[in-house]
């Protein structure tokens, strides 16, 4: 279950930028089966990505256990991880080895549009964890 208000959105925030952009079997793997070399970028951002399921899984953990220490953590994990995304996506790292769906490409400004909410949604959290707001977090 996702705890309500921020849980839910921030749950479905980051399922719809990991469907556009990643692959959930992580960057090594794509890497294979598309049988050529990832870029470094699309690799940070198919590892960081992935990374992203853990940490939500975490925060909403911590939001239904009330653990506002390690709500904290997580939110601000997951607010390094939004801006480490943000300079990933450079012109022609696309191509053929990466795991970002072609949509990403063809709307770009649509996708860091959605980044930048995104990254937004962890902040919001770690200030509610600090200040210990159950229902900011909710």
């Amino acid at each position: 279950m996702v705890p309500a208000k921020f849980g839910k959105r921030a749950a479905g925030m980051l399922a719809g930028l990991v469907l556009i952009a990643s692959a959930p079997n992580g960057a090594p793997a794509v890497a294979r089966d598309m049988g050529q070399k990832m870029s470094q970028a699309a690799f940070k951002r198919t590892m960081l990505m992935g990374s992203n399921y853990t940490v939500v899984r975490k925060l909403n953990d911590a939001v239904e256990g009330g653990n506002f220490a390690n709500a904290g953590k997580a939110a601000q994990k997951l607010a390094a991880n939004a801006r480490a995304l943000a300079g990933l996506w450079p012109a022609g790292s696309g191509g053929a080895a990466t795991a970002a769906r072609p949509l990403v490409w063809r709307n770009m400004d649509g996708f860091k549009a959605a980044l930048a909410i995104f990254q937004k949604a962890p902040d919001n959290a770690a200030t509610a964890a600090a200040a210990q707001d159950i229902a900011a977090l909710r």
